[in-house]
């Protein structure tokens, strides 16, 4: 693959949302040495959940890994808050961005699978309003994002093909009958953030009254909303407006269903989707603009210059 040229603006705003993520790991990091991070309490309030519902070749290692961490929780804890860290500096230092966006995605791998279940995806009560799919994937999707390594051709077709299948999808999981329901839309908004301060909760409590018995109603307008906000990025015009328009949805679920992630209830592990989503937007507004990426070519090799004969005889001294 040729190295690639980013053009215009394009490198300091990717720059700008690389160091932006590598602040999310750092925060995350702080977050894992919280006290409540440090006993068992980690295991059976936020890792036991997530393998639970799960299929059983994703959820028996999760159990397995769950064991782990029960048996030995302040060395997982540390080793956790330490990869974090070197991942978030890495990301922030030029120098180290390379590697560090590689241990961003594999790290965000494992985190999506032992930590989070894939978000759910395969328990079939997965929630947009409350971070499906998974932070984790999509602090992975931003640092393939902002490799400047990919070519444009590449990088435009990734963004669009992943921000349309991202909401698209999204759209999609408010259909189950299980986010479908009722209820469904109130109850996920009444439980939002448990144990933190109460102005933390309060946009979800404030709604869940007026969700109460129009989960239904809810899921068809997420629905809607999720494919729009998808497919308008595979239309030029209508590119800025998908993105813009996903971004402040993601902000919205991310201060109702997810109580700004529940940094301050004290078992918070991560930032959860919403400021991810509005990183990937950006990611995505940098890679699309026009002349953002452009493949720099190898330059020919240099052709050495032919010898010119004479076709008259050469004249001899007299």
């Amino acid at each position: 693959m040729p190295d690639v040229q980013l053009g215009g603006r394009a490198p300091g705003r990717l720059r700008r949302v690389r160091i932006a993520l590598g602040v999310a790991w750092l925060v995350d990091a702080a977050l894992q040495l919280q006290p409540s991070m440090f006993g068992r309490g980690f295991v059976t309030g936020v890792l036991a959940p997530a393998a639970a519902g799960q299929p059983g070749i994703v959820g028996r290692p999760m159990v397995a890994v769950d064991h782990l961490a029960g048996a030995h929780p302040v060395v997982v804890d540390v080793v956790a808050a330490l990869v974090q860290a070197a991942i978030g500096v890495g990301l922030i230092l030029d120098a180290t961005a390379r590697p560090a966006l590689a241990a961003s995605v594999a790290w965000a791998g494992g985190v999506w699978w032992f930590g989070e279940g894939f978000g759910g995806l395969l328990t079939g009560s997965a929630s947009p309003l409350t971070g499906a799919p998974g932070a984790a994937a999509l602090y992975g999707l931003v640092a393939v994002l902002v490799r400047p390594t990919l070519a444009r051709v590449t990088g435009s077709r990734l963004v669009r093909g992943t921000w349309a299948v991202l909401w698209a999808g999204t759209g999609l999981l408010w259909l189950q009958p299980a986010v479908r329901a009722p209820g469904a839309t109130r109850d996920a908004l009444a439980t939002a953030a448990p144990g933190g301060p109460g102005w933390l909760a309060w946009p979800a409590r404030a709604l869940s009254d007026a969700a109460r018995g129009h989960g239904l109603v809810v899921a068809l307008v997420g629905a809607l909303a999720g494919l729009a906000v998808g497919f308008g990025v595979l239309v030029p015009r209508w590119r800025r407006v998908a993105l813009a328009a996903g971004s402040v949805v993601a902000l919205a679920m991310w201060a109702t269903g997810q109580a700004f992630g529940g940094v301050l209830t004290g078992t918070a592990t991560d930032l959860q989707t919403g400021p991810l989503v509005v990183l990937v937007a950006l990611a995505a507004a940098a890679r699309l603009e026009p002349g953002g990426a452009v493949a720099r070519q190898p330059a020919p090799p240099e052709r050495a210059e032919p010898t010119v004969r004479s076709p008259l005889p050469a004249r001899t001294a007299a």
